[in-house]
């Protein structure tokens, strides 16, 4: 199934209320959010540095290492509510969720995303 391409209010709509949804839940509630970004979010191959914060949030694996412009977007939420992004910690034999006829490529654009102090809960 072909990913279904969102407008930029629509994206920025899901951002608004995935941030008011993580700032409003209870402490002790564990957070797991499945999501189609339709966005690849990258992956973190820079070791762990103040100049670097990317490394709470993003695992070293994934399909694209360089994240596009909502990308970004996705990685400022995970930033901003200590989320992390469960597609890039594990190492797996693929990561692409989609194959684009178009571009003729795979592409992750499918993620799985929770809060930082339950990730190491996840396998």
């Amino acid at each position: 199934m072909a990913p279904i391409l969102q407008t930029n209010k629509e994206f920025n709509s899901f951002i608004n209320a995935y941030s008011e949804f993580v700032s409003n839940a209870p402490r002790d509630h564990i957070i797991i959010k499945g999501k189609d970004t339709n966005t690849n979010i990258g992956c973190c191959t820079v070791p762990d540095t103040k100049s670097n914060s990317n490394h709470r949030h993003l695992g070293p694996y994934a399909l694209n290492p360089v994240p596009k412009e909502r990308g970004k977007q996705i990685m400022h939420l995970l930033q901003e509510n200590n989320l992390s992004a469960t597609s890039t910690w594990f190492q797996k034999k693929k990561y692409d969720t989609f194959f684009s006829h178009l571009l003729n490529k795979h592409l992750q654009l499918d993620h799985i995303i929770t809060s930082q102090k339950n990730l190491r809960s996840l396998t």
